[in-house]
């Protein structure tokens, strides 16, 4: 089973097929049974974003397991070399989309139907920081700009 991350923007990311001997970050349009996952987002487009892996599992993600965030910080050095490649991977993606704002959403593929546990606002300068991580069934709305500006 596999973590998605999807973003939502007004105009589509730029979209690529995922090749496993590179360590590019790839949007691609939702497929069938990811479609009510974008009932979470506010209109506009939404994507599911590959990690390196293929999927959103090499993205820093913490679960939420009875009622509570299940973070695990006995990383190996793989793993967090991994989940940097992938942090800035999004980064330089996100940054193409030349947007003040871009939502994201994180969830395992049999969770695309829940609604949106929380919501949290960070600029793109957090996302790149080795202490972040997505928390699943939260939306992010993501600056594009150095700090995040409440109300906009």
């Amino acid at each position: 089973m596999c973590y998605l991350l999807f973003a939502r923007t007004t105009l589509p990311l730029v979209q690529k097929e995922w090749r496993k001997e590179t360590t590019e970050v790839c949007a691609a349009p939702l497929n069938e049974s990811e479609y009510p996952v974008a009932g979470n987002f506010a209109p506009g487009i939404v994507q599911v974003i590959s990690s390196t892996s293929g999927c959103g599992c090499y993205f820093p993600f913490v679960e939420h397991q009875r009622g509570a965030w299940r973070w695990d910080d006995d990383l190996d050095d793989e793993t967090i070399a991994n989940e940097q490649i992938n942090r800035e991977g999004l980064a330089r993606l996100l940054q193409t989309s030349e947007e003040d704002f871009v939502e994201l959403y994180g969830c395992w593929i049999d969770k695309v139907r829940e609604p949106i546990q929380d919501r949290e606002q960070v600029t793109l300068n957090d996302i790149v920081q080795s202490s972040f991580r997505f928390r699943e069934l939260v939306l992010y709305r993501v600056s594009m700009r150095s700090t995040a500006t409440t109300g906009e």
